[in-house]
């Protein structure tokens, strides 16, 4: 009679910490929480100091329009995404899925016909974001190389 109470015990306790799908956890917790503070319109101004000299020199308009570039991600909560640039006569957009890794610390950017993209997340806080990444301007001859990019949610 003890054994089958214990082994009702043991069996008891042993189904208890399968996991209840329902409950997520904590890495899915984390994930959802950064997708869902991604959703909406992020901004970061760059200083023409921080563009490659060859960017500077053929895709530049006026000197007094290409003071900065205009970065811009606009998340939609479906996983849809658009990244746009603007940099003297230099416009480009680019649409493509985003998601976030399981542990919250990466985004990864899916574009049709292009190689996946990932940034890391660095710091995300409210409305503001920092991504560690490098980003090739689409018809435009450049890249901007590995380095962190400071966004504002606007």
């Amino acid at each position: 009679m003890k054994t089958a109470i214990l082994s009702f015990i043991f069996l008891f306790a042993a189904l208890s910490l399968e996991a209840d799908p329902t409950n997520p956890t904590p890495e899915t917790a984390l994930q959802g929480s950064v997708s869902s503070q991604l959703c909406g319109r992020w901004e970061n101004m760059l200083s023409v100091n921080e563009l490659p000299d060859s960017a500077r020199e053929e895709n530049a308009g006026p000197a007094s329009e290409s003071a900065t570039a205009t970065l811009i991600y606009h998340f939609s909560s479906n996983g849809t995404f658009t990244r746009s640039i603007a940099f003297g006569a230099t416009q480009a957009e680019e649409s493509g899925r985003w998601e976030v890794t399981a542990d919250g610390q990466h985004l990864v950017f899916h574009f049709p016909g292009k190689e996946v993209e990932i940034a890391a997340i660095k710091y995300m806080e409210l409305d503001e974001m920092v991504l560690e990444q490098s980003i090739r301007v689409p018809g435009a001859n450049f890249r901007l190389e590995a380095k962190q990019h400071f966004f504002n949610k606007v």
